[in-house]
């Protein structure tokens, strides 16, 4: 592939890729709305012209989509989280291309693990019988209350964040497959915080440094005209036809990303 033909492609992502941000947009509004601004970058264009570039939570969550960073949204009780990253993985990867899992207070290292026990029936040992739970076949997971866990299961939720999950030294691969050895798995944590929050554990640090995007949702309230937006999205949600799955976009910048060669500077 020459330059040109690489620069064609490039631009032609880029376009989708407009594309899909407004549908998403769009989509999202319905339920949840917020304008706020996230990040804001300025730079240089060619033309020695300042650009201002900002970022609603949206736009994060869809780049971290697009790089399979995960994700995690914390805030108050009721602010909207477990919602918009239902929005978005529903938007992105289909009504069925999503997993959530609830934690409890009570949950153990055997609530990620499925057995086969065909496999035993047949001769096989526990150890051969022993699979990651299906929740992990699809391409996202949403762990909604992850504070609730206690420390066992935090451990396991940090391999779960690596998208590699060892049942007793198996390694199970996370995700979906898109060619030898690379795998999707795009990971969303929520966290509810708040005084009269009950059943939560200190959260490991280790577990948060496996985090690449941390949104604390409650710095970024939606404002009035937001709130007017989601009350007006509400209105025709049922005039808006649920868009099929745009994961095959997804999984094609992700593979041109991954096969980017980054400077120091830029990572």
């Amino acid at each position: 592939m020459t330059i040109e033909d690489k620069r064609k492609e490039i631009q032609g992502l880029i376009k989708d890729l407009a594309i899909l941000e407004k549908q998403m947009n769009i989509y999202i509004s319905q339920s949840y709305f917020n304008s706020q601004p996230i990040v804001s970058l300025n730079f240089f264009d060619p033309n020695k012209k300042v650009v201002d570039l900002i970022f609603k939570l949206s736009d994060v969550l869809l780049i971290g989509a697009l790089t399979q960073s995960p994700v995690l949204l914390s805030g108050s009780s009721g602010s909207g989280k477990t919602l918009l990253a239902e929005r978005m993985a529903e938007f992105l990867f289909g009504t069925n291309g999503y997993s959530r899992k609830n934690i409890t207070p009570d949950m153990n290292e055997q609530d990620f693990i499925d057995i086969d026990f065909g496999v035993i029936k047949d001769g096989g040992t526990l150890k051969e019988a022993m699979k990651a739970d299906a929740l992990f076949d699809n391409p996202c997971l949403i762990i909604d209350e992850a504070n609730r866990a206690p420390p066992i299961v935090q451990n396991r939720l940090m391999q779960i964040l690596e998208n590699n999950i060892d049942l007793k030294s198996k390694i199970i691969h996370a995700g979906v497959l898109l060619e030898k050895n690379l795998y999707y798995h795009w990971n969303i944590l929520t966290l509810n915080y708040g005084v009269e929050y009950t059943g939560t554990s200190a959260v490991d640090r280790a577990l948060k440094d496996r985090v690449t995007l941390d949104i604390p949702i409650d710095n970024f309230p939606p404002n009035l005209d937001d709130q007017i937006m989601m009350i007006r999205g509400s209105l025709v949600s049922d005039e808006v036809e649920k868009p099929s799955s745009v994961d095959n976009l997804i999984y094609q910048i992700y593979q041109k990303l991954d096969n980017l060669q980054l400077s120091l500077e830029a990572e």
